[in-house]
């Protein structure tokens, strides 16, 4: 199944659980939130998924998930843009349980790009790849290609926890300040063999 050029959000999910499986979620944006996905206080299993080329405003060029849990395996986040998590923004709460669980997923070329105020000052460009305020497992997953127009071109994990196991980050850049590949700020991390 394939979703694409919807221009308020590709799947918009609210108060819900949702299963989907061998979709492509392409070429769909929005003028705030989640161009390809946005989900509200949801639960969402996502099985061979693509979501590539979708266009947010303000957070979650890909993916915005606001108090929504996801399971994510065999899935490719490629080639979206937004303000604020590029790839994927995530929003959630203090549970302990993992809330953003990764397995064998693609996180590449996305883009938080910082955009201009009438002041003549610049808000956003944080978290080329994901910007994570959700607890998380990654396993087997690749960052690669992500910029960020200031921080975390890979990845921003701000006020958080989790695991990543057999993660590969590479070639992401933080243009203008720190955490060309992860930018954590007060988040406890566990690393197993990231390279």
């Amino acid at each position: 199944m394939t979703i694409t050029g919807a221009n308020d959000s590709g799947i918009r999910l609210d108060s819900t659980s949702t299963t989907l499986e061998n979709i492509m979620i392409t070429d769909n944006e929005s003028s705030s939130y989640g161009g390809g996905i946005y989900a509200r206080y949801s639960n969402l299993t996502l099985n061979n998924a693509t979501i590539s080329n979708n266009t947010a405003v303000i957070r979650g060029g890909g993916m915005d998930l606001l108090f929504s849990p996801i399971t994510l395996e065999n899935g490719i986040i490629d080639n979206n843009t937004s303000k604020n998590g590029g790839g994927i923004n995530t929003w959630g709460s203090d549970s302990e349980a993992a809330e953003i669980i990764l397995t064998n997923v693609i996180i590449s070329n996305n883009f938080a790009e910082a955009q201009d105020n009438d002041d003549g000052s610049q808000s956003g460009g944080y978290g080329g790849g994901i910007y994570n305020r959700s607890s998380f497992i990654f396993s087997d997953v690749i960052i690669t290609g992500n910029i960020a127009t200031r921080q975390g071109g890979g990845a921003i994990f701000d006020w958080t926890g989790g695991s990543l196991t057999n993660v590969v980050v590479s070639d992401n850049i933080a243009v203008e300040d720190d955490g060309g590949g992860i930018f954590s700020f007060w988040s406890n991390l566990f690393l197993e063999n990231v390279t």
